[in-house]
């Protein structure tokens, strides 16, 4: 269903997820098992796009998009394009506040400000904030906001729990690999979701690490 809908986040973490599972399944296992398999679900993209005409007439319209982003031409209905202009939006922002940030209150306006002076043909309500997570807090947030950021991030491939549960490392790396692209965390519904799973999935995560050090105990 997400290859006829040619969604481009989903794709993403769907094939994501697969890898995780495969990684984390066949760990241990035999070698030719893992060549055998890795390829496959590497290929799985392109067959789609090669056998599902509204999924390649979608990536199509990305390349057409980009080409006309790359030659600095706007064009209204290009949707990739505001995601690249955004990102251009945060990188100047950050440049300019690099250690404080504008705060979050005063983000929307310094973007909203951008795009009147560097894409004057762009209509109001394509005044999208940085499309990437990392940038939106770096550039509201300062180096501290940063900081935050990157430590949510990076901490759970420190922890050997985390790390070695299948099931919260198959939500978490596709979710935060969603970050560099989308902006999850602004909306009150995909930041309960996130949260919610991401605690549900720890908590589990924690328990089984629990049992299995008593079991070695």
């Amino acid at each position: 269903f997400l290859h006829l809908l040619g969604s481009k986040t989903g794709l993403i973490s769907l094939y994501l997820t697969l890898m995780i599972l495969a990684l984390y399944t066949l760990k241990g296992k035999a070698k030719w098992l893992i060549i055998l398999i890795a390829p496959l679900i590497l290929s799985l993209p392109l067959i789609a796009y090669k056998t599902i005409p509204s999924l390649e007439q979608r990536f199509n319209f990305i390349k057409y998009d980009y080409e006309h982003y790359i030659k600095g031409e706007y064009r209204e209905g290009l949707s990739d394009a505001v995601r690249f202009y955004s990102l251009k939006a945060g990188s100047d922002i950050v440049k300019s506040h690099p250690l404080f940030g504008t705060g979050f209150s005063g983000l929307q306006d310094k973007t909203n400000q951008w795009y009147k002076d560097n894409i004057p043909l762009m209509p109001a309500e394509n005044y999208f904030l940085p499309s990437n997570q990392m940038l939106v807090y770096w550039a509201s947030g300062g180096l501290l906001g940063l900081i935050v950021f990157l430590t949510h991030i990076i901490l759970p491939f420190f922890i050997p729990y985390l790390r070695k549960n299948t099931w919260f490392m198959a939500f978490f790396i596709p979710a935060v690999f969603s970050f560099m692209y989308e902006t999850h965390l602004e909306g009150q519904l995909p930041l309960f979701v996130y949260s919610f799973f991401v605690a549900w999935f720890w908590f589990l995560a924690y328990s089984k690490g629990v049992v299995d050090t008593n079991q070695v105990g």
